[in-house]
């Protein structure tokens, strides 16, 4: 049993990651730009469809 909980213990230790956390108002800001990039591709598709339809 110790050298299962040794082992396990072993394992463990070994998933912890050496890269340093990631600051949430940084995250939250590149998920903004990448949404607004998004909604304004859309904005143009929905633009050039409507101009399609009207011309």
């Amino acid at each position: 049993m110790t050298e299962i909980a040794a082992s396990l213990r072993n394992l463990l230790d070994d998933l912890v990651t050496k890269v340093p956390p990631k600051v949430r108002e940084v995250e939250a800001a590149k998920r903004q730009a990448r949404s607004a990039e998004r909604y304004e591709a859309i904005r143009v598709f929905q633009e050039q469809k409507r101009a399609s339809r009207a011309g």
